[in-house]
């Protein structure tokens, strides 16, 4: 939590939920993770975009994962972690 407390102070415990899912499952679909972790549709697209380069609310995110739709399925949305996402992964 330290780790990510220090990207920002006010990271909630949801956000650090779907990182650490996608840390173990990427990439994955982002309903795999509402499934997996219980989040509506909602909560876990705001957890996303707090995770990835923009933050919904008009301040930077924490830059650690990527998203676009599924060129297989484009209802879907595939997530992976970025290189800074990676980096994170190696020191927890």
């Amino acid at each position: 939590m330290e780790h990510l407390r220090g990207l920002d102070r006010e990271v909630p415990g949801q956000v650090v939920s779907v990182f650490l899912y996608i840390a173990v499952h990427e990439p994955c679909h982002k309903i795999a993770i509402e499934e997996d972790l219980g989040f509506t549709t909602a909560s876990c697209s705001r957890n996303i975009t707090w995770l990835s380069y923009k933050h919904r609310l008009k301040k930077p995110g924490l830059g650690l994962v990527q998203f676009e739709r599924d060129p297989y399925n484009r209802k879907r949305y595939i997530v992976w972690l970025t290189p800074q996402g990676k980096e994170l992964v190696k020191t927890l």
